[in-house]
């Protein structure tokens, strides 16, 4: 098998399983990790319908899957885990800021990806169309604790950015987001000091009704 249909049947059989793909990225820009992350169940019937040539899912549970788009080298860590008549899997990578515009899923499923770094801004572009589009719905999840400058995400919750492509609209798309390479988002911060405020809060609270119970028993003593 060459390496290019080896590559076209590992991103097929992970958006294939399941009627919405989950694609998650973690960025620690401190550390320098960019931890991807793809998690899917694949049913043992599919395991065992060989109407094709080659069974794709068996393939993507007993294959070296690479990594990177250009180099098979390097590939996906991979954690299988049988349960009844179906098969979990999770695929794991860990890239850095450098190499992570060389990412697989990225360069197979999007027709463009500029990946670029710029002073202390870190930015990310994904457009054109979107040949991913098996499931009715892909969700693309970005989790980071650094600043995020701008971005056009879909749902923003805390430090995760979300952005939701239908099978029908996959055409002529343009995701970005632009990261701070020095400044940390200021919400881990907010919520530290607040945790402080509040702890502080209590702490008082309970020593001011400590100081009145005492005082109101040495009262009734007398």
């Amino acid at each position: 098998m060459n390496k290019y249909k080896k590559i076209i049947l590992f991103i097929s059989c992970i958006i294939l399983t399941g009627c919405t793909t989950n694609y998650n990225l973690e960025i620690n820009m401190k550390d320098n990790i960019f931890n991807e992350t793809i998690k899917g169940t694949v049913l043992d019937s599919e395991l065992t319908d060989d109407e094709t040539d080659t069974n794709i899912y068996s393939f993507l549970l007993n294959g070296n899957n690479q990594a990177f788009y250009n180099d098979n080298n390097y590939f996906y860590n991979q954690e299988l885990n049988k349960e009844n008549n179906l098969t979990n899997y999770t695929y794991t990578y860990t890239f850095n800021k450098e190499n992570y515009k060389d990412s697989n899923i990225l360069n197979s499923c999007f027709d463009k990806v500029n990946i670029t770094e710029e002073e202390d801004k870190y930015k990310i572009i994904l457009s054109g169309d979107f040949s991913c589009n098996y499931a009715e719905e892909t969700i693309i999840n970005i989790k980071t604790n650094s600043k995020v400058l701008a971005n056009n995400a879909n749902k923003i919750n805390k430090d995760t950015y979300t952005w939701k492509i239908d099978k029908n609209k996959s055409d002529n798309l343009f995701l970005y987001m632009t990261i701070s390479t020095t400044e940390l988002n200021k919400t881990n911060f907010t919520s530290w000091s607040t945790f402080k405020t509040i702890g502080l809060t209590i702490i008082v609270i309970l020593s001011a009704f400590c100081i009145y119970v005492l005082k109101k028993k040495n009262n009734n003593n007398y």
